[in-house]
């Protein structure tokens, strides 16, 4: 049996780079790898936070996957990963 995570990540295709988004983070879960801002899964907390910050909606994306994507693995994306993109309205905890 497979498990499937719904991960929260950002968008690179509407992200700026602005930085509000880790500014916003008390966690220090976002970081920025060569101007790329990536959420590391193991240290957020989900408290939305960044969500609110980010002026384009790229911190609210959530994607659905088998393994959890390193913050240095999302730095390579120029767009989410498919299969699927889940908005945070459409996410299932």
């Amino acid at each position: 049996m497979r498990i499937r995570k719904v991960q929260h990540v950002t968008d690179p295709s509407t992200c700026i780079s602005c930085g509000a988004c880790e500014l916003a983070c008390s966690l220090l879960a976002i970081q920025n790898i060569g101007g790329r801002f990536c959420i590391d899964d193991d240290q957020c907390k989900g408290c939305g936070l960044c969500i609110s910050a980010c002026p384009t909606g790229a911190a609210d994306s959530y994607v659905s996957t088998e393994h959890v994507f390193s913050p240095f693995q999302q730095a390579e994306w120029q767009s989410l990963p498919d299969p699927v993109r889940l908005s945070g309205e459409e996410r299932v905890e």
